[in-house]
């Protein structure tokens, strides 16, 4: 799974066991170029995995991801399909959503081109489609608000950048410039509230902060 800058640990009650059944799956084909790919959903309840196989090619040597387990809570029955070009010329993104609602649920995606099938990785299902192969989505916390766009580097979908509309807590500058919210601080500290909210930018693995107008997608949702 990706990792969360800041996230929201939540508390689940024990499931009951339930007895392992074959589940009806869902299936969708894909053509690209001179190739074209079958992926499909199926197995049985808490053993269920996404397959992507080879159903017709011209020439070359295909390579093909292995299968994907689910999370058990996931359901094949309940897998929708999306597909919609990459940003290369010629490729697919193919997205499957296993059911799941909410912020925390996420589709699997894959990147399909003429020479094969990659597993990509994960994106939440609230993303919106900024450009082709480029994603974001919004939330909040206790924080404040925040923004977190996916980008594509060498067919794996990474996060790109993260905004943050800090609107409560303390943020800490350290000497270097990183920035580190309501953390034990070795640098200086700004007081962050509704009315006076700190912009802080992350990308590179490396948070700093940022102009008012850089979290403005944020501040016109306030």
């Amino acid at each position: 799974m990706k990792k969360i800058w800041i996230g929201i640990l939540i508390a689940c009650g024990p499931l009951l066991p339930v007895s392992a059944q074959d589940v009806q799956g869902t299936s969708i084909t894909v053509a690209v170029e001179n190739a074209k790919y079958v992926f499909s959903c199926n197995g049985a309840s808490g053993a269920q995995s996404i397959a992507v196989s080879l159903l017709e090619a011209h020439g070359g040597d295909q390579r093909l991801v292995g299968p994907q387990r689910l999370d058990d809570a996931d359901d094949c029955s309940q897998v929708t399909w999306t597909t919609q070009p990459a940003s290369e010329s010629g490729a697919q993104l193919v997205m499957a959503n296993p059911g799941q609602l909410g912020l925390n649920a996420q589709m699997l995606v894959y990147y399909a081109d003429k020479d094969g099938v990659e597993f990509s990785g994960y994106l939440p299902v609230a993303a919106d489609t900024l450009t082709p192969g480029q994603f974001r989505v919004v939330g909040a916390d206790a924080y404040g608000e925040w923004e977190r766009t996916y980008a594509f580097k060498n067919h794996k979908l990474n996060v790109a950048q993260e905004l943050l509309l800090v609107q409560s807590g303390t943020v800490c500058v350290e000497r270097s410039g990183t920035v580190k919210t309501n953390l034990p601080c070795a640098g200086s500290t700004i007081k962050a509230s509704a009315k006076s909210p700190v912009c802080v930018i992350q990308q590179d693995g490396r948070a700093t902060l940022a102009a008012s107008r850089t979290c403005s997608s944020l501040t016109l949702r306030r």
